[in-house]
C-alpha cells in the first residue's frame, strides 16, 4: 500500500477499525489525560459509533469527549461527598 499524502492517510484511517480506534484513543488521552478504558469498555464503542455517524466530525468528537469526562468527574465528586 502506498500513501502519498494526507488524503490517502485519511481514507486509509476511515477504512481501518484499528486506525479509527487508535485515533479516538489518542485524542481521548490527549484531552482527558487518562486512558479511555478508565471510563469503561462501552465508552470506546459509543464514541466510535457517534464519530462515524457524525461523518467523522472531529470537533463533535472533542466536545463529546470533554463532556463525558466532565460528567464522569462530577459524578465521582458527588459520590465522594456522600461518603464523608
Amino acid at each position: 500500500m502506498r500513501l502519498s499524502g494526507a488524503r490517502d492517510v485519511a481514507e486509509f484511517a476511515i477504512k481501518s477499525d484499528l486506525a479509527l480506534n487508535g485515533f479516538i484513543e489518542q485524542l481521548f488521552h490527549q484531552i482527558v489525560k487518562q486512558q479511555i478504558m478508565a471510563y469503561g469498555p462501552e465508552v470506546m464503542d459509543g464514541l466510535r459509533h457517534s464519530f462515524v455517524e457524525s461523518g467523522y466530525n472531529i470537533q463533535k468528537l472533542v466536545v463529546q469527549i470533554a463532556t463525558l469526562a466532565a460528567v464522569q468527574d462530577s459524578e465521582k465528586n458527588v459520590i465522594a461527598r456522600k461518603k464523608t
